[in-house]
């Protein structure tokens, strides 16, 4: 790492913050001493940052400089503070990942998303700028919170770490590892012993598309389509997956209707699996823009957002797949609904 790096880190973040608090604090003495009274609502939150209770391989400059401001600063000025108002606080906040413009397309690779902000989340998920702005909203406010002082809350999802080792990390490590020593040179034979073999990683694309889930059955409802998807087909399905352990790498893309007023005993295994589930979308309108939020839910999704996470147990759809044009108006809804993405497939995913 660069020294300039370094030094141009902390200026910013460690004597940049220094400075702010220090210049704060003369201007609220001045207040006082003008006053002739303690200022009330006395309060300093500063932005830290989960590296500074984790650490970032390749950032330390950054890691570092926000440790010492969120725990040696805050712990520090917390005991000074008080002997120019006597109710003055300082706090910090230590967010995770926040969803904003400056993390980019960092995030769009699904493996990258789970690494870094799923793996060891509870939450699964990353912060939105209103998490973080609340929590600051909250630690600043004397009545809210009038008795902390010192702390630094961490705004992470309860982040329990970071993943130290990739996968194909861990395979090179474990071949190199456990190769079998070579044979002794010999006057009679040179033996070398051979290579270790390395798995080869092949990745599969598999599309399913089954049309006759929501077909109308047949007088006879014990041949009928419908019934033999339902009774034997998903569920034979649903075990091969569970036997090759490549069920919780699925995405399901299902109507939301179905999801809500007609969930089978084959889709339990696969939303405790932790499988994506996204929603597969029929109809359209010119102008949803003119729609209720309930009536864009209910048209585009088949219901209400609240009734199919509430039929997969709390989950959040992640992406919407429709037989339409994906327009601005649906994009401008999948993102207020947090959605991932969106997919145009006419013919189906696999036609």
């Amino acid at each position: 790492m660069p020294l300039e790096l370094w030094e141009r880190t902390y200026r910013v973040n460690v004597q940049g913050t220094f400075l702010t608090i220090k210049h704060f604090l003369r201007a609220a003495a001045e207040d006082q001493r003008t006053f002739e009274c303690e200022l009330p609502n006395l309060a300093i939150v500063l932005t830290g940052s989960e590296c500074g209770k984790f650490g970032q391989a390749g950032h330390s400059e950054y890691a570092s400089g926000k440790s010492g401001l969120q725990y040696g600063l805050v712990k520090t000025v917390k005991n000074e503070i008080v002997k120019l108002n006597s109710e003055a606080r300082i706090n910090a906040v230590a967010p995770g990942w926040v969803d904003t413009a400056l993390i980019g397309d960092r995030l769009d690779n699904p493996a990258e998303m789970w690494a870094e902000a799923q793996a060891t989340v509870p939450l699964k998920k990353i912060a939105q700028p209103e998490d973080v702005a609340r929590t600051m909203a909250f630690l600043a406010s004397h009545r809210a919170a009038g008795h902390i002082s010192g702390e630094c809350i961490s705004v992470d999802g309860g982040m329990e770490g970071r993943l130290l080792w990739k996968q194909n990390e861990v395979r090179r490590n474990r071949f190199e590892a456990t190769a079998p020593p070579a044979t002794p040179l010999t006057a009679k034979r040179v033996s070398k012993s051979p290579e270790p073999r390395r798995r080869r990683r092949i990745c599969v694309l598999l599309s399913v598309n089954v049309t006759d889930l929501e077909s109308e059955p047949y007088e006879d409802v014990a041949f009928s389509p419908q019934y033999f998807v339902e009774r034997t087909a998903m569920p034979r399905l649903v075990r091969i997956l569970i036997k090759h352990d490549i069920l919780a790498k699925t995405t399901w893309f299902v109507h939301g209707d179905y999801l809500v007023s007609q969930i089978r005993d084959w889709l339990a295994p696969v939303a405790r699996s932790g499988a994506e589930f996204a929603i597969h979308g029929y109809k359209n309108h010119d102008d949803l823009s003119q729609l209720n939020r309930t009536t864009r839910e209910s048209l585009l999704l088949g219901r209400s957002l609240d009734d199919v996470k509430k039929a997969l147990g709390g989950r959040k759809p992640i992406g919407f797949r429709t037989l339409m044009e994906v327009t601005s108006p649906i994009v401008e809804a999948l993102h207020e609904w947090g959605f991932l993405y969106g997919i145009y497939s006419p013919y189906g995913l696999n036609d």
